[in-house]
């Protein structure tokens, strides 16, 4: 069963907030009651190539039809599954996430600190 965890960026602070919401739920109520305040991302359940958790609104770099490629991992409500987003020179398209616990990519930042990431 996949453990369902959890993390939040304080939009104010400009920092990334994991082991308070996940180690305390009166932690995780406070940020969803001040959402104004918190974005808040979900572990999707797998790991990258370094074992680091992969979590909503990680961008990530894969190997995808003979070369790398990178893009936002998002829930895609449509089909209820967390999917890759890339947009490249042929476009945007979703790339399918799927392994039992890892994913054979790298997170190399998220969409808070490192959007910068995306643009080319």
């Amino acid at each position: 069963m996949r453990e369902i965890r959890f993390r939040a960026w304080n939009k104010v602070k400009k920092i990334m907030i994991t082991d308070v919401i996940n180690n305390c739920i009166n932690s995780f109520e406070t940020v969803l009651k001040h959402s104004q305040i918190y974005e808040v991302t979900q572990y999707i359940g797998l790991k990258d190539n370094e074992y680091v958790e992969i979590y909503d609104e990680d961008i990530i770099e894969f190997f995808e039809v003979n070369r790398f490629v990178r893009g936002e991992v998002e829930w895609l409500q449509e089909d209820c599954r967390f999917v890759v987003r890339v947009a490249d020179e042929y476009g945007q398209h979703y790339t399918e996430l799927y392994g039992d616990e890892n994913f054979d990519c790298t997170v190399i930042g998220n969409m808070y600190e490192n959007k910068d990431l995306l643009e080319d």
